[in-house]
């Protein structure tokens, strides 16, 4: 298991396929959703920065709490 995991294309992999699964599961919940891996930021709403890379959905996931609190 160690040299599994060792490898860092397998943990991008990983990774990948587990935020993937995470949003189909939660694609018709009521809670929002959001995941980030190989530089892309995706959720399971329509959000600003779906395929955003990750510098870009920290700035907007700023935004996006600033309107849900007003």
């Amino acid at each position: 298991m160690n040299r599994f995991l060792s490898h860092d294309k397998t943990k991008a992999d990983l990774t990948n396929y587990l935020a993937a699964k995470i949003l189909e599961y939660n694609s018709t919940s009521h809670k929002l959703v959001i995941t980030s891996s190989l530089g892309h930021t995706t959720s399971n709403e329509n959000l600003l920065f779906q395929d955003n890379n990750d510098k870009e959905a920290d700035t907007l996931l700023i935004y996006q709490a600033v309107l849900a609190s007003q």
